[in-house]
């Protein structure tokens, strides 16, 4: 192999800087700092609460529909009552009264 010159000396130096720039960039892209991991444990907590918070709401609504439901079966019964007493009242005023 011939010897190098100056130019090429100067050219490999500059691709070897140009390459430990681009691993040393790459490694802080990939490197976490201890600030990102609490900020990150602080979001998943803040996470569970919410999940947590929908899940009991979730529960109550389910439990209010149950009552809406049971609450709509009682005034179904009660219309039904008040038709037959007011069917009863009808009749009642038709039979002639005797007098005494």
């Amino acid at each position: 192999m011939d010897k190098l010159s100056t130019s090429d000396w100067v050219a490999i130096l500059a691709a070897l800087g140009m390459v430990l720039a681009l691993l040393g960039n790459i490694r802080s892209w990939i490197r976490i700092s201890k600030a990102d991991v609490e900020r990150l444990v602080r979001i998943e907590a803040k996470l569970d609460t919410i999940v947590q918070s929908e899940e009991k709401a979730i529960l109550r609504v389910e439990d209010l529909e149950n009552k809406q439901e049971h609450l709509d079966r009682r005034v179904t019964v009660a219309e039904e009552q008040a038709k037959s007493a007011h069917k009863r009242l009808d009749r009642m005023e038709n039979i002639p009264r005797q007098k005494n």
